[in-house]
């Protein structure tokens, strides 16, 4: 069990997943319960047991969690067509959010005078340089991928959290470069067990178009 102020992450040891209880302001996401509370603080413990049945999760000894009326999450589908893709303003996205970027907030702007985040911040941008290559070439994706799985700090890498944003891009319906999703699939197949699972689930279901 990982705890935080407004989500707990509960185990699925058969399954090797993660079920995320989530506070009541957060945002619906895959794998997820939102509860109608404001936060977690001393209520859940790392070492509960937790235990799922078809009508709710008992967790510990004083915690139990009805779910038979919870609503299913769906994921809004938008589909496209080339000619509504054309009048996207992808550019003028780009420099929003370069200008929104500050140089703390991302290893891959990194400028400080720790030894260890500057390389971690020129591998970054050299994997990252690789991979938007070998997306140009057509070849070697799964290895560019691959490289860059799990580069970074965090229970999310910061590696891992610029591949769920490009797959948000990448794999839209009409992309001409959806059809090297498998690719990335494949390098999370290799690399899968080098993260941690918390990562792993992200991005297998990013790259399978399931997004917050």
């Amino acid at each position: 069990m990982n705890r935080f102020s407004h989500a707990v992450n509960l185990l699925i040891p058969e399954q090797q997943r993660l079920l995320t209880l989530l506070s009541e302001d957060c945002d619906n996401a895959p794998n997820s319960c939102r509860l109608a509370l404001t936060h977690y603080e001393d209520l859940f413990h790392p070492g509960e047991q937790v235990n799922f049945s078809g009508s709710g999760i008992t967790v510990g000894n004083d915690k139990w969690i009805e779910i038979t009326g919870c609503q299913m999450w769906r994921i809004p589908r938008w589909t496209s067509d080339s000619a509504s893709l054309a009048k996207v303003g992808w550019q003028h996205w780009e420099e929003f959010i370069r200008q929104q970027l500050r140089s703390n907030d991302t290893l891959f702007l990194y400028q400080g005078d720790n030894p260890f985040y500057q390389e971690i911040s020129r591998q970054l941008l050299n994997r990252r340089k690789n991979l938007l290559k070998a997306l140009c070439t057509g070849e070697n994706i799964t290895a560019a991928v691959n490289q860059l799985i799990g580069l970074g700090i965090g229970l999310t890498p910061s590696s891992d959290d610029y591949l769920v944003g490009l797959s948000t891009i990448l794999f839209i319906q009409g992309h001409p470069l959806r059809k090297y999703r498998y690719d990335f699939l494949a390098a999370l197949q290799l690399a899968g067990n080098n993260i941690t699972l918390l990562s792993k689930i992200t991005l297998e279901e990013a790259f399978n178009q399931r997004y917050r």
